[in-house]
Formats: C-alpha cells, sequence, structure tokens
C-alpha cells in the first residue's frame, strides 16, 4: 500500500477581478511509490496550470471540484509539485473566503496560507478562527512572483484545513504637491 505525507504552501494574490493563488505541494512518501495523486479544489477557485517534472495528463473537474494527474514515473522519493489557480472577485472594495487546498489520500496533511498584495489592492481585513497566525519569515518567498508584492499575512493548518474571511480595499491613488512661496 503506498503511503505518504503532504506539506503545501498556498499563496493567494488578491487583485481588481481576481485572485491568484500559486500553491506548491512537496510529496513525501513514506511506503510505496506514488502514481497518481488527486487534489480537492476549494469551492470557486479554478485551476489554470499544474506543473512539475514527473506530472502527466493532469484534469480538473470543476463539478466534483478535484484535480487528478499521474506521476511519471513513479516516485518513492520526495517531490515536488506546482499549481496555480484563480478566482474571480468582485470590484474592490470585496470580500472572500478561502481555503487551502487538500491532497485526498495523504496520512498526514500540514501547510501554511500566505496572502500577498500588489500595488492596485490592500487588505482591510484577513481574519480566521480555524487556523493559526504564524510569523511571515515561515513562508517561503520564492512562491511570489516578483518584488512589487508583499507579503502580508501567514497562517499555519494541519490535517482539518480551514478558512480564512478577507476584505481587500482598493489602494487610493496619492497625490503629493511641492509649493513655494516667495
Amino acid at each position: 500500500k503506498t503511503r505518504f505525507f503532504v506539506e503545501t504552501a498556498n499563496l493567494y494574490l488578491p487583485a481588481p477581478g481576481v485572485i491568484d493563488g500559486r500553491h506548491q505541494v512537496q510529496i513525501r512518501p513514506a511506503q510505496g511509490q506514488v502514481s497518481e495523486l488527486t487534489i480537492l479544489v476549494p469551492e470557486s477557485l479554478t485551476v489554470s496550470e499544474v506543473s512539475g517534472a514527473q506530472v502527466t495528463n493532469w484534469q480538473f473537474d470543476a463539478d466534483e471540484r478535484t484535480l487528478k494527474f499521474s506521476i511519471t514515473p513513479p516516485q518513492s522519493t520526495e517531490f515536488s509539485i506546482l499549481v496555480d489557480t484563480q478566482k474571480a472577485l468582485d470590484p474592490l472594495p470585496a470580500e472572500s473566503t478561502l481555503e487551502p487546498i487538500r491532497v485526498l489520500n495523504a496520512e498526514g496533511e500540514v501547510g501554511l496560507v500566505a496572502f500577498a498584495f500588489g500595488p492596485d489592492a490592500q487588505p482591510e481585513s484577513i481574519d480566521s478562527d480555524t487556523l493559526s497566525q504564524v510569523n511571515i519569515n515561515d513562508f517561503s518567498a520564492g512562491l511570489l512572483p516578483n518584488d512589487s508584492v508583499t507579503l502580508h499575512r501567514v497562517y499555519r493548518y494541519s490535517q482539518e484545513g480551514g478558512e480564512i474571511a478577507m476584505r481587500v480595499a482598493p489602494v487610493a491613488p496619492e497625490v503629493r504637491v511641492t509649493s513655494r512661496e516667495i
């Protein structure tokens, strides 16, 4: 029987009209070889890309909320997969509830959920009753797409998962005037 453990880093990037998600999934086989995986994708997220050296034939079923793919060749050592997702967002200010993606049939799962914002949006509130807030430095900055985004909050979850409610506001334009009177 195949047994494996999972550690996931979920990054959400809210912007006007959309929330982009980047999810790095670390799979650690403990017994046997992993030849296929099924990921449960939270409601209203759509999978746009799946990458990893071993990933072949991925398929996202929007009705079942599952992402299935094969691992070729089957792996008995640790490997990583990157999943990109998107979610529509109402015009700002807007509210949304987000959850981490979950790997089905894992013996154990832990992970982080992080929120980063670019120059066009800012957090008005980010709250969770079920997840523990941790230090921003606990999250790998390698998932950030560029230097123009700033990491704001990071939460840790375990096998039970959890959800985070947030309110995103637009960044107001700033006008500065320099004058000199004579």
